[in-house]
């Protein structure tokens, strides 16, 4: 057998375990009891979904808080809403710098987009200057080479012997 037809098989057979496993705990009614009731508060649900939404935190490996069994009634109502807090504030915080982080990275887009428009004048630009150094330098050569005009000549004046004065 080929390796897919093998990974195809054992998908299945896991996806028919995990329906067997389900179908089994909704077959099993557990008896109502306290220890239910107080699966049920700690998870915030019914108690008809205390144990199906337990199961899925143990795989998830949830961890719980544990209590000092000396606390005693109100005691640990207190901790227990004092924890509670602390938990809706902590998760307070993090969305808070959820959106921190999420304002930033735009911010960096926003950066990121300037500098790429920046960096595209500037090429702009150096593309402007390398056209002017090719003309000054064409500009130069025409410069440097010999009129095709006649030399002009000296004058009368300049082309006579000069005479000495001495007297």
């Amino acid at each position: 057998m080929s390796a897919i037809a093998n990974f195809k098989k054992r998908r299945e057979a896991q996806r028919a375990q995990r329906e067997e496993r389900n179908s089994e705990d909704a077959k099993t009614v557990a008896p109502e009891n306290e220890a239910l009731t107080l699966l049920a508060l700690l998870l915030c649900c019914d108690e008809d979904k205390a144990i199906e939404l337990a199961r899925e935190e143990v795989e998830r490996k949830a961890r719980f808080v544990m209590y000092d069994d000396k606390l005693q009634g109100d005691e640990k109502a207190n901790e227990t809403m004092a924890t509670e807090q602390a938990s809706d504030d902590a998760a307070a915080q993090a969305v808070d710098a959820a959106d921190t982080v999420s304002s930033a990275a735009d911010n960096v887009n926003a950066a990121t987009a300037d500098l790429e428009g920046t960096a595209s004048q500037l090429a702009d630009k150096a593309d402007d200057i390398s056209q002017a150094t090719e003309d000054l330098k064409v500009a130069t050569e025409e410069l440097k080479k010999p009129s095709a005009a006649r030399p002009s000549s000296h004058g009368k004046k300049a082309a006579a012997p000069k005479s000495s004065s001495k007297k």
